[in-house]
């Protein structure tokens, strides 16, 4: 985590090449992730999307 206050927290999270997250919602949140750097592949409400560096993905 780099930023906490009230709702809002930011943090940065590192992949290795395979591996991904299980399959996660965040109630009333409004998530926004930014690709720094690779690609890969986003699944959201079961749409597959493919991102890479620069992305900025807003999830409601």
């Amino acid at each position: 985590m780099i930023y906490k206050k009230g709702e809002t927290t930011a943090f940065v999270l590192n992949f290795l090449p395979g591996q991904q997250l299980p399959i996660h919602k965040h109630p009333g949140t409004e998530v926004y992730i930014f690709v720094v750097t690779g690609t890969g592949t986003i699944v959201i409400d079961g749409k597959d999307s493919e991102v890479t560096v620069a992305d900025l993905i807003h999830v409601k």
